[in-house]
């Protein structure tokens, strides 16, 4: 069976789920968790908004596994 979703990181998908391309690649770029991220702008620009929400959920949740 999977693991149930906490109910905080099903607020923050919802979160995601709304934020626009521009705040997406913002939100990347500033990340401040437990993994470092390294992406450059121009990198980021290039994938798509499905990517990019993709990118942030997953660091959003190793994130919080982690504290």
């Amino acid at each position: 069976m999977a693991d149930k979703v906490p109910q905080e990181t099903m607020l923050q998908l919802s979160e995601i789920a709304a934020l626009s391309r521009e705040e997406l690649v913002a939100r990347l770029l500033r990340f401040d968790g437990q993994c470092a991220l390294d992406f450059t702008e121009e990198y980021l620009v290039r994938k798509s908004d499905d990517q990019l929400r993709h990118i942030l959920v997953a660091a959003c949740r190793y994130n919080s596994r982690r504290q």
